[in-house]
């Protein structure tokens, strides 16, 4: 009995390889760009808490982040400019653009465009037809759909 491998057990595998690469490759790009959207997403989530939380250990007063459609590429945080990724663009405000996210200690309240009575915001940001939307109400819960 010889040990190892015929070539046309080499070949099968080298072409079942082929196919799974031929069906994959296509869609590749659009996975890309959903992981895109996705990412950048839990980022804007993520530097949401990130200034709520320099806001309550009094790091700033008050802290802000800030989004304006007039720069789709990118949004103010803390005084830093942080940059979506390829393929993603902030498309729309919620209540209005420029959008300012305030936080001041020690109470946790949002204050939305330096207006109190403003109950949330939205930021959607899109790529090529898929949306993400952040949302954040007046007590500070940030909700992504």
């Amino acid at each position: 009995m010889n040990k190892g491998i015929t070539f046309i057990e080499l070949m099968v595998t080298i072409s079942i390889i082929f196919i799974t690469s031929l069906i994959v490759s296509p869609n590749y790009q659009k996975i890309q760009k959903e992981l895109a959207l996705q990412r950048a997403s839990y980022k804007i989530s993520q530097d949401l808490r990130r200034t709520q939380a320099a806001a309550m250990s009094a790091q700033c007063f008050p802290c802000q982040i800030i989004f304006d459609v007039g720069q789709k590429n990118s949004y103010q945080v803390l005084g830093e400019t942080v940059n979506l990724e390829k393929w993603v663009e902030i498309s729309s405000l919620s209540p209005a653009s420029p959008l300012a996210i305030s936080f001041s200690s020690p109470n946790p309240d949002v204050i939305i465009n330096n207006n109190p009575s403003i109950l949330d915001a939205e930021i959607i940001i899109s790529n090529n037809g898929s949306t993400k939307t952040v949302k954040i109400n007046k007590v500070g819960r940030i909700q992504i759909e």
